[in-house]
């Protein structure tokens, strides 16, 4: 769905919807009047304009590299450079607000009120084109075979495959203005005017619905686990299980049309009408809430640094702390109701209703966090990402820049040795732990009604239906190359066999070849009794991604599994180090130890890597995993 109001071309407007838009401007005025002002905070740091440009930008913005991505008011598509210079345009049939989709190789897939899907390459040339039954406010979502979901408001849901075919279709009980989204087992869950979420399977079978309490102009965001958040009329947001089944529902002040995301802290963050910005953990639970100037249509967005930016519609844009605190706030100057996307060099884009486009100096790219914006990723993606995909669409893995988290002072390093070892004071970052299982648009203010109503005209001769009436879009950023480099096979080194200390000691064992990192155990830290190591090369040659940090979260992936570990960053020696208890514990890994030969196997399914460990006689504060227990 859309992040924000929806334009629609005059002949188009009925009067029904001109009644209702004036119903909704009405409603939004007196909930407006309930609110005490937010004071404006006097920031320590406020990002740096660094252009402002009247591009006449109308829909949600999407990153193709660091260039900007966007339909206008003159029914184009639009690609600017990252200093606002044009490069292309492409005309549509009519007017839009969906966010492009831009997939790893550089497609461009877009949709508008003209009823049709384009297949554009990245210089703006068309590929194909795919007919719809009517208009497509809703973002389309980007299938594992490159092709898309596209949602009409006759309530239609297509897939289309990668060349412009015909997959399947299904057809809702309402129109659709939830911009679908598709979770890594081909699943393709959407909101409708009926207040109904639905799951349909990768050929387009209903496998359950879900109703809420009224209609659905948000689109969901999938956490780890596989629970669905969406946001409803009704005031509601809902947690939804992946069989369908209602995990819980937190209720605030009015309507919740803006779109979740899920942070690296594992909270879900969404905004309301009532002109707050809520944070609830995976229990439904409240952790904190923040007023801001107006109300929130669009969807927040997590930065690596660990801040939330987000809009209002009265035109403030405002980052906060992870714990909900106003960082700094700057004002636009016009309705905010679109998500702001983030180059990969940390620049923030945000466009405004009156079709200003500005780009600040953020400093942070975008957050490693299981839904960290709007349809997932600012290429507007619209489904859970791969590890292939993370790695290109998130180049900042490289633990060398690693250098923003905040991180204690270095430890000093205690080799595990053979004479007790006391836990040096320090004070250990604990973030949040990571979800052991698995991104949001920003709808446009709907009141309850079983049609989307119509704002009034942004530009002189194109008339306005607000974002009452559809679900906003947010922008997602795309990187070229579709797979990423893979390590180079490694050669397996003979079996690590250590002679005997005495001659009490048992028989040498033969160990099963695996790649050896015999000196790690030399590197290992002690840390409130417990053994942490050095694990990006390990969990990199084990099958993972690369790591990241967040305030002392790291994250890994396999192409099979996804994992998070309590660690920190060594900064004298810029290493990252996580418990090796976690390490252990990571899906899919088994482990071994021999203790005649002082070494720990870890294996993921065919990836098998072992190191040496001298334990010796540990002080009893000391916590060893359960396996190095094991006489």
């Amino acid at each position: 769905m859309t992040n924000s109001s929806i334009f629609l071309s005059s002949s188009r407007v009925s009067a029904a919807r001109v009644a209702l838009t004036t119903l909704a401007c009405l409603m939004s005025a007196a909930l407006a009047q309930l609110q005490a002002p937010v004071p404006n905070p006097t920031p320590a740091s406020v990002p740096q304009l660094l252009w402002s440009k009247d591009l006449k930008a109308v829909g949600g913005l999407s990153i193709l590299n660091s260039d900007v991505v966007y339909i206008g008011l003159d029914s184009k598509l639009h690609r600017v450079s990252s200093s606002g210079a044009e490069k292309w345009n492409y005309p549509l049939g009519d007017l839009g607000r969906a966010q492009p989709l831009i997939t790893a190789s550089g497609r461009i897939y877009v949709v508008a009120y003209d009823d049709t899907l384009h297949a554009l390459t990245g210089a703006g040339k068309l590929e194909w084109k795919f007919r719809s039954d009517s208009d497509l406010f809703a973002s389309p979502a980007l299938l594992e075979e490159g092709g898309a979901v596209i949602a009409s408001a006759k309530g239609t849901v297509t897939a289309v495959s990668s060349v412009g075919k015909l997959e399947w279709t299904f057809k809702a009980g309402g129109g659709v203005f939830s911009s679908p989204v598709v979770a890594s087992d081909g699943t393709v869950y959407f909101g409708s005017q009926d207040g109904k979420l639905y799951a349909l399977d990768g050929k387009g079978k209903l496998k359950w619905t879900f109703k809420a309490g009224s209609t659905l102009f948000s689109s969901a965001a999938l956490d780890l686990d596989g629970t669905v958040y969406i946001g409803s009329s009704d005031g509601h947001l809902y947690a939804v299980m992946p069989d369908g089944k209602l995990k819980w529902r937190f209720k605030t002040n009015s309507f919740v049309n803006a779109s979740p995301i899920v942070t690296t802290e594992g909270l879900i963050v969404v905004g309301s009408f009532d002109k707050s910005l809520y944070a609830l953990n995976r229990a439904g639970e409240l952790v904190w809430k923040q007023a801001l100037d107006g109300p929130i249509a669009a969807s927040a967005v997590q930065l690596e640094n660990g801040k939330l930016v987000v809009g209002t519609y009265a035109g403030g844009l405002y980052a906060l702390s992870s714990e909900g605190n106003i960082v700094w706030r700057v004002s636009s100057g016009a309705k905010l109701d679109t998500s702001v996307v983030v180059d990969p060099t940390g620049t923030l884009f945000v466009s405004t209703s009156s079709g200003t486009l500005a780009a600040y100096k953020g400093g942070s790219s975008l957050a490693q966090g299981p839904w960290p914006h709007y349809r997932n990723s600012v290429s507007g993606l619209g489904r859970e990402l791969s590890s292939l995909e993370s790695a290109k669409l998130r180049p900042k893995l490289d633990t060398k820049k690693l250098t923003m988290v905040a991180v204690p002072k270095p430890v000093p390093v205690v080799p595990v040795a053979a004479t007790p070892v006391t836990p040096q004071p320090v004070t250990p970052v604990t973030p949040p732990t990571l979800p052991s299982s698995t991104p949001p648009v920003t709808p446009p203010i709907v009141p309850p009604s079983s049609t989307p109503p119509v704002v009034p005209p942004v530009a002189p001769v194109i008339p306005v239906v607000p974002p009452n009436l559809v679900p906003p879009v947010v922008p997602p950023v795309v990187t070229p190359p579709v797979t990423p480099p893979v390590a180079p096979p490694i050669s397996p080194p003979p079996p690590v066999v250590v002679p005997p200390t005495s001659p009490a000691t048992p028989p040498k064992v033969e160990l099963k070849p695996a790649l050896n990192f015999k000196r790690l155990g030399e590197r290992v830290q002690i840390r409130d009794g417990a053994i942490y190591l050095p694990v990006v090369e390990l969990l990199r040659v084990m099958g993972y991604s690369k790591g990241g940090v967040l305030e002392g979260k790291v994250r890994f992936e396999s192409l099979r599994s996804k994992g998070g570990l309590t660690g920190y960053q060594d900064l004298s020696s810029d290493t990252l180090y996580a418990m090796l208890d976690d390490v252990m514990k990571l899906p899919g890994v088994t482990s071994r130890w021999v203790p005649e030969q002082k070494t720990l196997f870890l294996k993921l399914e065919d990836r098998e890597v072992s190191f040496q460990l001298e334990l010796g006689k540990l002080s009893a504060a000391l916590k060893l995993p359960e396996v190095l227990q094991t006489k």
